[in-house]
């Protein structure tokens, strides 16, 4: 099937099908292949899996995207597809004639993007070692939260980013004062 390949290139010996759904009779059909996983911080297990979900009577596209979850049914497909739409996780095939060369192009640019999993690992697990104060902390959610300005601007916005901003603090003062914890 679509994601043999994957499986057979696989130099860390690590991706191994995990699922295959069928729907209508085999109308429609999804599989996982679980590449890796990691934890960042102990008990924050990260899995990853390259998924293709397809139509044998035309009905969709065929689609190749990383996924972070098992599929257990047809529902976290849709979830699947939902998640990776504007992420560039995603890749749709229509079946056309050139959808074998455009399946190919696109396993292999999803086999790389599901590579580069294992540095963004690397940094995540740099992340979790460093250590933040709470003046830090506080000029990070300024930037990632300003305050709306001028005359025009409700008391309720102001009070909704003052509220997102004390969440933030009070779940990252809860934790262990790691830059991680603000993710």
């Amino acid at each position: 099937g679509i994601l043999d390949d994957v499986v057979a290139a696989d130099l860390t010996r690590e991706a191994k099908y995990d699922s295959i759904l069928s729907l209508g009779g085999g109308a429609r059909v999804a599989a996982s292949v679980k590449l890796n996983s990691f934890e960042v911080v102990p008990g924050d297990k990260s899995d990853n899996y390259l998924t293709a979900i397809t139509s044998h009577d035309g009905s969709s596209s065929t689609r190749l995207m990383i996924i972070s979850f098992r599929l257990a049914c047809f529902n976290a497909t849709r979830r699947a597809i939902a998640d990776a739409k504007g992420t560039g996780r995603i890749a749709n095939i229509p079946h056309t004639i050139s959808a074998k060369h455009r399946l190919a192009v696109a396993r292999t640019a999803l086999l790389s993007s599901a590579y580069s999993i294992g540095a963004l690992e690397e940094q995540l697990k740099e992340l979790s070692t460093r250590q933040l104060n709470r003046e830090t902390t506080e000029n990070i959610l300024n930037r990632l939260f300003p305050v709306p300005q001028g005359e025009l601007i409700a008391k309720s916005s102001i009070t909704q980013v003052e509220n997102k901003r004390q969440k933030f603090l009070e779940l990252f003062e809860s934790n262990d004062g790691g830059a991680f914890s603000l993710i």
